[in-house]
């Protein structure tokens, strides 16, 4: 599955307990790749980024804490300049470290 602009990815994340968690997101920055901006239970977390690389890249980016209110948020990945975004590629971006 692939996003076209304005269109996201929801993932439903599983933690150990509500409570505050600093975000940090491994992204494959490509030629391929756009604009996407990651939101938390229905809030933006950290800028949004551009993806765009002329060579494959990899980057890890801290997005700051953020207040989890259950144990599996809603996070959802929006695509704001559709290069691609596929489902099984977002799954592999989070890491939520407490």
């Amino acid at each position: 599955m692939e996003t076209a602009a304005g269109q996201f990815v929801t993932i439903t994340l599983n933690v150990p307990q509500a409570g505050v968690y600093d975000v940090k997101v491994a992204v494959k920055k490509y030629t391929t790749r756009g604009i996407v901006q990651l939101s938390i239970q229905g809030s933006n977390v950290g800028p949004a980024e551009d993806q765009y690389s002329a060579s494959e890249a990899w980057q890890e980016l801290d997005l700051g804490s953020v207040t989890l209110a259950c144990r599996q948020p809603a996070v959802q990945i929006h695509d704001y300049r559709q290069k691609t975004l596929r489902a099984a590629d977002s799954r592999r971006l989070m890491t939520i470290l407490s």
